[in-house]
């Protein structure tokens, strides 16, 4: 959350091994205009998705100028940071 109690960044994950292991396939980040405390004046905002073999991808949208972008590595990326233990409940 953001000063204003925003929600900025957005987390999603996948259960890999029943009850023992999470893999990160997918974030959310909302910019939102700098000093602007209204929900809904949101600028842009980026999806990222990974995978398990390394490759991402990510789409921006802009909502300035009413357009996406979209964008994928070239190269499998490094994702053994994208997997985390269960949390215990």
């Amino acid at each position: 959350m953001d000063e204003v109690g925003r929600a900025y960044l957005t987390y999603h994950f996948s259960e890999i091994e029943a009850k023992k292991k999470l893999f990160l396939n997918e974030v959310w980040y909302n910019y939102y205009t700098p000093g602007d405390k209204s929900f809904d004046n949101e600028e842009y905002r980026i999806n990222f998705i990974f995978d398990s073999e390394g490759n991402t991808v990510y789409r921006k949208y802009d909502e300035i100028n009413k357009k996406t972008m979209d964008y994928e590595t070239k190269e499998p990326l490094d994702i053994s940071g994208l997997y985390e233990d269960y949390p215990e409940f």
